[in-house]
């Protein structure tokens, strides 16, 4: 999708619309944690995610299955916690409805 942006503006724009839907949900830890503890946390979690039970559990329900690597979701978050202020402000226009006056 990113590609069809004519400008780099415009790209800046689509990739930062397209993160949010590439994150999904995720899962967070607070700030402080050991590099060393993070580690174990994606590993058990990435070993939880491609459990066959796991696996086949979602398939039976229908739902989608595209784990991701903590490395890869932190990029994702990153190009919108590190947006251009001009792409929030843009993506803002187009998403946030104006309040309607009161009658």
């Amino acid at each position: 999708m990113i590609e069809l942006g004519k400008t780099e503006k415009d790209k800046k724009f689509l990739e930062f619309f397209g993160a949010g839907s590439t994150l999904g949900r995720i899962y967070l830890t607070p700030p402080g944690v050991s590099s060393a503890r993070l580690a174990e946390l994606r590993d058990g979690f990435w070993k939880a995610t491609h459990d066959p039970a796991y696996i086949a559990n979602l398939k039976k329900r229908g739902l989608e299955y595209g784990p991701r690597t903590g490395e890869e979701t932190l990029k994702y978050a990153r190009l919108t916690l590190d947006a251009d202020p001009d792409v929030i402000a843009r993506a803002r226009k187009l998403v946030v409805q104006p309040k309607k006056a009161k009658k």
